[in-house]
């Protein structure tokens, strides 16, 4: 399914927004398929996905996002079911890590003007089907009331896989890789910015450094779990 379809559909609410989830995002427990009501997690599994939290520790020098929340790592079971969402097509993980940003956001009280997500090749999304964040974002558009725009950044480069390279490779690795779309979308706004792994940071802060330039007041980077490299 289209994300644009997704996010109408989202932003309607009310019983066809759960008759949505329902249908393409199952009312089952993620990690154990135990039926569930609201949350993406049955009780005891929520308590597994606590074992995971911890916060990220943030090495970057020169910042251009003005916070990084973060706080799952990027570990067991909680890897696995990353690795499947992203090149399993289980787009309906997108509901749980959509909910462990979300509380991210409430937890901090965090405001913006809107969230978007770190773009990825349309050559790319072609052949996977789908961004992995652009699903995210959208339930994090649900939940949290905050708009989701999308093509507020693209990307204009084909550059080396992040996972391949050391820290100081990836920070040049992303130099003039991203622009953005439209300068008036992102004037004097406070941005959201959302991905699915945070490493070094080098992705995260390239892309705040593209919407700082083009005029955003502030960025806030979160992403649903957290690794090293």
């Amino acid at each position: 399914m289209d994300i644009d379809k997704v996010t109408i559909i989202f932003k309607r609410g009310g019983t066809l927004y759960n008759s949505f989830l329902e249908l393409f995002f199952p009312n089952v427990c993620t990690f154990c398929g135990k039926k569930v009501t609201k949350k993406s997690l049955c009780a005891e599994c929520e308590s597994i996905l606590n074992a995971y939290y911890e916060g990220v520790e943030d090495c970057i020098d020169k910042k251009y996002y003005d916070m990084i929340i973060c706080n799952y790592r990027y570990a067991g079971m909680l890897k696995n079911k990353m690795l499947d969402y992203k090149f399993n097509n289980k787009k309906y993980f997108s509901r749980l890590f959509g909910e462990i940003i979300t509380d991210g956001i409430t937890k901090n009280r965090l405001k913006a003007d809107y969230l978007t997500v770190v773009p990825i090749l349309s050559i790319k999304k072609f052949f996977r089907g789908y961004n992995q964040c652009e699903y995210i974002a959208a339930h994090v558009a649900s939940l949290s009331n905050i708009k989701y725009e999308k093509n507020v950044l693209k990307k204009i480069k084909n550059n080396k896989m992040q996972s391949t390279l050391t820290a100081k490779e990836r920070k040049e690795n992303v130099k003039d890789v991203y622009s953005v779309v439209d300068k008036e979308k992102v004037l004097g706004k406070d941005i959201i910015l959302i991905d699915d792994i945070f490493t070094t940071g080098a992705t995260m802060n390239e892309c705040a450094k593209v919407l700082k330039e083009a005029g955003a007041n502030k960025v806030i980077a979160m992403a649903v779990l957290h690794s090293s490299k």
